[in-house]
């Protein structure tokens, strides 16, 4: 089963760049986990490269954490753990015109580093005009 959720929200004022720049920091993913999965044992990788270098270019990072596992007492017992262990990959791309596209894929760290069914992607596109007349991006 496909489960699709759509969400879309204007920044104004704030370039895709900036965008990036704020939300793509180690700090933000660490308190995104701890809020959503009420864990703040979360290794973050630096992104590889550190900066664009231009148009087309893109830059990656792992992340490393625990979410507690969705599933009836006999399979935890079964399987040994509450927890399962996820290495989630994070690759952001800059194309030629501001637009940035941000996906993520998380998979099990163990038993057998499987894809597990969940594919986020993020497209920032710029510029947007808000309904006031500004400029922003639309995410």
């Amino acid at each position: 089963m496909v489960k699709r959720l759509l969400y879309e929200r204007q920044y104004p004022l704030i370039t895709s760049l900036d965008f990036h720049l704020l939300c793509g920091q180690a700090a933000e993913a660490v308190a995104f986990h701890c809020e959503a999965h009420h864990n703040n044992e979360v290794v973050v990788e630096e992104w590889h490269p550190p900066t664009f270098e231009g148009p087309g270019c893109e830059k990656r990072r792992d992340l490393r954490f625990s979410v507690p596992l969705s599933a009836p007492t006999w399979f935890r017992k079964i399987a040994g753990t509450s927890m399962l262990r996820l290495v989630d990959e994070h690759r952001v791309q800059l194309s030629a015109e501001g637009a940035m596209h941000f996906s993520s894929a998380p998979r099990e760290l163990v038993p057998v580093g499987r894809q597990l069914p969940l594919y986020v992607q993020t497209l920032v596109t710029e510029p947007a005009l808000m309904e006031d007349g500004t400029r922003g991006i639309r995410v």
